[in-house]
């Protein structure tokens, strides 16, 4: 069995890099609130959700499901 990983991307200046995958919040935050080693920046954040930010922006996000009658 493999370990799972999970992406950071700096939105600065685009530097990606894989983590081995976390299971609880506060070790994302803790990650997301470490400067990129690249630029100095503090604006990491999980690749998957820099994605649904993006798409939330864009309108694509999560439809409620319709009822059922």
């Amino acid at each position: 069995m493999g370990i799972s990983k999970s992406r950071i991307v700096c939105s600065h200046c685009g530097k990606s890099w894989d983590v081995p995958k976390s299971n609880t919040v506060f070790e994302k935050q803790r990650q997301e609130s470490c400067p990129c080693p690249q630029c100095g920046s503090y604006t990491l954040s999980y690749q998957e959700k820099m994605i649904k930010r993006i798409l939330l922006e864009k309108g694509v996000g999560e439809k409620p499901l319709a009822s059922a009658s």
